[in-house]
């Protein structure tokens, strides 16, 4: 399982923007002047975890999960992000407040979430090209500001249209949060 942490560096600004001395030419009235603090940093094991091996599509490319937001109850903005997918194809996120007891294949796609009534699917549209080749898409998925849910597990996985997959498919490996 690869782990993220989110760090922060604490900023102090000594002096802050504030209007406009020329709109045209766009240059502030003050400029802005900050500290970085390199030994005051806060960090966070809240960030998403990913697991598992996805299944890989055209030109071998293997879509990933990618946690884009925290899961913090209330944040109406909470997202999940997808990279490396195949251009102009559909993608969906799938969603699961349990994993998988073991992984298992459906459709010859590696399954890392448990599948059970609980399981949600969010159609993210049509994934958009990169310059690279490859494309990206995410979906937003709302989070109640219900202290019930604080502590709850959630287990994502993508999966995308690819011709050149396993039955016409590719998918991620998993990605895993926890509600707070």
């Amino acid at each position: 399982m690869t782990e993220f942490f989110a760090r922060a560096r604490a900023n102090i600004a000594l002096s802050k923007y504030w209007g406009k001395a020329d709109r045209a030419l766009n240059l502030s009235a003050v400029p802005s002047l900050s500290l970085t603090l390199d030994d005051l940093v806060t960090e966070s094991p809240r960030a998403p975890s990913l697991f598992g091996v996805g299944t890989a599509g055209t030109g071998g490319l293997i879509p990933e999960a990618v946690g884009a937001t925290p899961s913090y109850l209330g944040n109406t903005k909470f997202a999940v992000g997808l990279d490396n997918a195949l251009s102009g194809t559909l993608a969906f996120f799938i969603l699961d407040f349990a994993p998988a007891p073991a992984p298992f294949q459906v459709l010859g796609q590696n399954i890392y979430i448990g599948l059970t009534p609980a399981t949600q699917t969010f159609f993210a549209g049509i994934t958009t090209p990169k310059v690279s080749g490859d494309a990206y898409a995410s979906v937003r998925l709302p989070i109640p500001n219900d202290q019930f849910l604080s502590g709850a597990p959630l287990f994502g996985q993508w999966l995308v249209f690819d011709g050149n997959g396993p039955n016409g498919f590719a998918s991620s490996g998993a990605i895993t949060t926890t509600l707070f």
